[in-house]
């Protein structure tokens, strides 16, 4: 992805776990997942590489979905912002003391979050997660 200068986007990369409930959780062979972001001023590698269903148990994968999450350019730093609170609010709730932003609104959810995200620039924000139901 390539920006033009003052261009913005926003990126979400979406893992599901497969169809849980006809037994088919985490049976792919393999899944990798690579995406550049050039800006102006920098260029971001977003990876992802999960093993096959020869390396996961998918007893002990608690996860159905790992999602990563990038805000990129001046018009997608709101949301990143939102990303960024959302994050610091996870981390709360999991009994980290955070400084500020903890009062984010994550409504209810139907399982564990885990999630990190940070800022790498002026107008980057990104973020990762892993979501015990895909609906959260």
């Amino acid at each position: 992805v390539t920006l033009a200068a003052g261009g913005s986007c926003v990126v979400v990369d979406w893992l599901g776990a497969g169809r849980s409930a006809n037994g088919e959780r985490w049976r792919s062979l393999a899944c990798t997942s690579r995406t550049a972001y050039v800006t102006a001023s920098r260029t971001l590698v977003d990876a992802v590489a999960l093993p096959g269903a020869h390396a996961i148990d998918a007893t002990d994968a608690w996860y159905d979905a790992v999602v990563s999450c990038v805000f990129a350019g001046p018009r997608a730093q709101e949301t990143g912002e939102k990303a960024l609170a959302v994050a610091r609010r996870l981390a709360a709730m999991r009994g980290a003391r955070v400084a500020d932003g903890a009062q984010a609104d994550v409504g209810p959810l139907a399982g564990a979050v885990l999630m990190g995200a940070g800022r790498v620039d002026d107008d980057l924000v990104v973020a990762r997660f892993c979501a015990e139901a895909p609906e959260d």
